[in-house]
């Protein structure tokens, strides 16, 4: 699922600006990096293995530019919090159907300079 989602981010332009997104780097990772904020991190846990598919998807914006974070986390909700669906986004071998925001959260650390706010959603999918 995890390269299904980062696909369907990176199909926003506006997101990929807003992190500054290269194609050498698209800012998108699984683990916190050592790379310049701002950049996203996804983790997946899987729930129930039905069809179709149900994870729970974390989705944490790392930033020192609180205002910029505020811009990428509406993004993100908007991209992200959304009903049932026949197909919301398709990649080459998966269907996204349904994300919609279950919890969120924040962490500064001040001897880095940064934020961690963190978005989580169910996601159904197949």
């Amino acid at each position: 699922m995890r390269k299904l989602v980062k696909d369907y981010l990176k199909s926003s332009k506006e997101l990929l600006n807003l992190l500054g997104s290269t194609n050498k780097d698209d800012k998108i990772y699984p683990n916190y990096s050592k790379k310049k904020a701002p950049y996203l991190i996804l983790k997946i846990r899987p729930q129930e293995r039905t069809i179709p598919k149900v994870d729970d998807l974390e989705v944490k914006i790392i930033d020192d530019d609180v205002d910029r974070q505020e811009e990428i986390q509406e993004l993100i909700l908007k991209l992200l919090d959304f009903g049932e669906t026949k197909g919301h986004y398709k990649n080459k071998t998966n269907i996204l159907y349904t994300s919609h925001l279950i919890g969120s959260g924040e962490l500064e650390y001040e001897e880095l300079g940064l934020v961690e706010k963190t978005l989580n959603f169910e996601v159904k999918w197949r």
